[in-house]
């Protein structure tokens, strides 16, 4: 028998042991909601993936436009480079997880099908070009399933989100692309926009050339970099929303958890009171109760932890992907979210039921 065990008092309690453990396994609540509340920013991380590898020229909008074509010419110029002109295609939403939140997602609208062939030989894209003709629609499986769309069938815009498609496209091939993204071949010739296809400059000299370009000839350069600060500014708010529920949530499972462990380990004073009696040091005592606590806390997040995963699993096979989304199993925002609310938890529980029970006197029994 070793009864300074951390194991021993948990397998002689069980049931009271089990609340403790369900109450710190309720704390991936705050994991889950992390991840859904970053849904819409992980999604939108393929795209900028995509971004990482061209960019997409357009006119700034204090910017005239003969600089705009200046900028083209340079860029055409330039050996290093394949520069692929664009028609106007507009934008389609995407719906997200966070029932009726759209995403917003461009249109890249090719001039011709070779012209989208070299755009998907760079890339890396595999799709049925022979299908591909003039009012040819192409979208990523996602893309597809999130529309509700098969391959022949007639693309629509959604008038009630404001959807611009200039012309009648056919979906007539789709890429294996992950995440989100819609092509299509022909359109309104506005000259808008056009693409830089760095095939013979490595990222970093491409970067420096971008920038450059963007100063000498006032354009806007869409790359990585340009969607992925658009992204964060757009989500800060999104994120102190999210550490505000943490700490509000944190303090209410505290509060809850304490008033337990009060209930329980009030019945234990006789107990470290005897611990102390027979000469047991303060330290070994007080380990005993951390590490009782801290077992405890590690047992719910591992039974939490496999509880989370298998949800997430399920509810993306059998809701989600079906309907062209996704769940993250994964976002660092969550894990800090987690990580905070824990220690949020445990921090006063440890200090608040060490200093209780160190006073604990054989004689007052």
């Amino acid at each position: 028998m070793k009864p300074l065990s951390a194991i021993y008092y948990i397998k002689k309690n069980k049931l009271r042991s089990f609340l403790i453990i369900f109450i710190f396994a309720l704390t991936y609540v705050i994991y889950i909601g992390g991840l859904y509340l970053n849904n819409i920013e992980q999604t939108f991380v393929y795209s900028v993936q995509r971004f990482d590898k061209f960019a997409a020229i357009q006119p700034n909008g204090t910017g005239v436009k003969e600089n705009f074509e200046q900028s083209k010419q340079k860029c055409m110029e330039d050996n290093r480079l394949l520069v692929i002109e664009q028609v106007y295609g507009g934008s389609v939403f995407v719906s997200s997880i966070m029932g009726g939140v759209s995403n917003g997602y461009p249109i890249f609208s090719f001039k011709s099908v070779e012209d989208f062939k070299s755009y998907c030989e760079y890339m890396n894209i595999s799709c049925d070009f022979e299908s591909l003709k003039e009012g040819s629609a192409v979208m990523s499986e996602m893309f597809a399933l999130n529309r509700g769309l098969e391959r022949g069938e007639l693309v629509t815009a959604d008038e009630a989100e404001n959807e611009v498609l200039y012309g009648d496209f056919i979906l007539d091939a789709i890429t294996d692309e992950e995440g989100y993204s819609f092509y299509t071949i022909g359109g309104a010739d506005l000259n808008t926009e056009y693409l830089i296809l760095p095939v013979e400059m490595d990222l970093e000299q491409f970067g420096v050339f971008l920038k450059e370009l963007s100063d000498d000839y006032d354009v806007t350069a869409v790359n990585g970099e340009y969607l992925e600060e658009e992204i964060a500014r757009q989500m800060s708010s999104m994120n102190k929303i999210y550490f505000f529920i943490v700490i509000f949530t944190a303090v209410v499972i505290a509060v809850t958890i304490n008033a337990v462990f009060v209930g329980m380990y009030q019945k234990r004073e006789a107990e470290y009171a005897v611990y102390r009696a027979i000469g047991i040091g303060r330290k070994r005592i007080r380990r005993k109760l951390i590490c009782e606590i801290l077992v405890m806390d590690l047992i719910g997040l591992l039974i939490g932890g496999i509880v989370c995963i298998t949800a997430l699993y399920l509810l993306n096979s059998l809701y989600f992907h079906p309907s062209g989304r996704h769940i993250f199993y994964y976002h660092p925002i969550s894990l800090i979210g987690i990580l905070v609310c824990n220690g949020v938890v445990l921090i006063p529980l440890i200090f608040t039921r060490s200093r209780q029970l160190m006073r604990a006197d054989i004689c007052t029994f």
